[in-house]
């Protein structure tokens, strides 16, 4: 190997640090329906407390907020219209 090949210490390869694997600390079977429920977003119980903000009524503005509501989001949608 040559010198330039050698990565420095402290450089991209320094084996003096242990990485962080983020194993959840549950069997894997049960990990996502675990994280899903932590999940604001997701968990659809939680979804009549947001309200989502949509700025435009275009094509994709009234687009997302009708999907958005039909999913049970209580959904704001705003738009301007110069005369």
């Amino acid at each position: 190997m040559s010198a330039s090949a050698q990565p420095a210490v402290g450089g991209l390869y320094d084996v003096g640090e242990d990485l962080d694997a983020r194993l959840p600390d549950c069997p894997p079977e049960q990990a996502w329906e675990r994280r899903r429920d932590e999940y604001r977003l997701v968990n659809p119980s939680n979804r009549r407390k947001l309200t989502v903000i949509v700025v435009g009524a275009g094509l994709a503005g009234s687009g997302a907020a009708a999907t958005l509501g039909r999913l049970g989001y209580r959904v704001e949608c705003f738009s301007l219209h110069d005369a």
